[in-house]
């Protein structure tokens, strides 16, 4: 990978900086904090971002999007992180609509690409069923044929679905009558289909999703031609996509909480004298950077490698074990980096007139989204012990 950024890559992660600083204030954050939890969406700055054309930064061309890749959308997921913007980036762009590029059908994409581009539509993932678990392939949602041009029934709940009441479709999988995996596109406001709204840590916006015999069209299928073990690459696509994403907000949130830190006990004096002078608090400091930048090196190590994509079984699996480990620091990184956090800040910490508060609620729930690091390190564990047996 390379570890300098590219001109147009700087440009952009400039410009996403500048935008987000401009409208997320501690105003609008406030304002955002009154909301009902379920309608907590700055739909301003998500129009904003569209404005500048940020929304379609990895989105090709045709469809009105920059055309760059995934690590470029990652550099905007980051300072979205740093900003504790209330937007749905991460299951939108990074989720749902770099699936439906990817495996979508050129009528799919025709659809619903250009309108993610100007933020008129929004798009949500929904592959979570179990509670608390890292493994998203293993479905209980159910999809039956219909017959022959009639479509599909939907039954099966999922669980932790952001931003499903603004969301135009639903990006979710199920097993196809038993026999293998399928990715299908529902509208949450149609028959059959419960939205039960639940209390995040982090108040975003995550819903129940209830599907009781959801008539589903074969037109919003993803990846109709795909075989079973083809959707299962597409699901594992998706999940690695949306734990890079989560990687980099932690990354974003973690490094403006360090710099915070830093800043305050610059300026706290005891004894006369600024407490980043006292030697434990150095030291705590510098295990937040380190642990920071070693967050930055493997989200960013990730993110490079899923761009560049898989040419093979072993690139895949060296892609699955690339995310898993950003996952595992991200994780770790955002529980030390609150935690020393606040404890360098003492009682300040804690005051709600004061912004860190927000930064550790977000970084404790990236820490569990999708699977803590305990989680995530015995599946690295069992796969490396899988891949032991299957060597020659």
């Amino acid at each position: 990978m390379k570890f300098s950024l590219s001109e147009n890559q700087i440009e952009i992660r400039n410009l996403a900086n500048k935008v987000l600083q401009d409208q997320v204030t501690e105003e609008r954050l406030r304002e955002l904090d009154l909301c009902d939890t379920a309608k907590r969406f700055d739909r301003n700055l998500w129009q904003q971002l569209a404005s500048v054309g940020l929304l379609g930064v990895a989105i090709d061309e045709c469809y009105g999007g920059m055309g760059f890749d995934f690590f470029a959308l990652n550099l905007i997921v980051e300072e979205v992180g740093r900003s504790v913007a209330a937007i749905p980036i991460v299951t939108t762009l990074a989720g749902a609509a770099g699936l439906l590029q990817k495996y979508g059908s050129e009528e799919q994409k025709q659809q619903w690409l250009p309108a993610v581009v100007t933020g008129k539509s929004v798009l949500t993932l929904a592959l979570s069923e179990a509670m608390s678990t890292s493994n998203l392939l293993s479905l209980a949602t159910q999809a039956s044929t219909e017959g022959e041009g009639k479509g599909y029934k939907v039954s099966g709940i999922k669980h932790y679905v952001p931003y499903a009441a603004d969301s135009d479709r639903i990006l979710l999988s199920a097993q196809l009558d038993g026999q293998g995996s399928i990715l299908l596109l529902i509208d949450p406001k149609q028959t059959g289909v419960k939205l039960t709204p639940l209390i995040s840590t982090h108040a975003e916006p995550q819903f129940i999703v209830e599907m009781n015999e959801v008539l589903v069209a074969e037109d919003s299928v993803l990846g109709s031609n795909m075989t079973p073990a083809q959707v299962d690459e597409a699901i594992q696509y998706g999940v690695n996509s949306l734990l890079a994403a989560y990687c980099a907000v932690g990354l974003g949130a973690s490094d403006a909480a360090m710099r915070m830190t830093a800043k305050y006990t610059g300026e706290r004096k005891q004894f006369d004298v600024p407490i980043a002078s006292f030697q434990a608090v150095a030291q705590r400091a510098a295990d937040c950077y380190i642990d920071v930048e070693c967050l930055r090196l493997c989200s960013q190590q990730a993110t490079s490698l899923l761009s560049d994509g898989a040419k093979d079984v072993d690139a895949q699996r060296v892609i699955n074990d690339a995310v898993t480990m950003a996952k595992i620091w991200a994780g770790d990184t955002c529980h030390r980096v609150s935690y020393s956090s606040q404890q360098l800040h003492g009682g300040t910490g804690v005051d709600k007139d004061y912004p860190l508060w927000r930064y550790c609620k977000l970084m404790r729930h990236i820490e569990f989204v999708m699977g803590s690091s305990q989680q995530h390190l015995a599946d690295l564990g069992d796969r490396i012990a899988d891949y032991s047996v299957a060597m020659p």
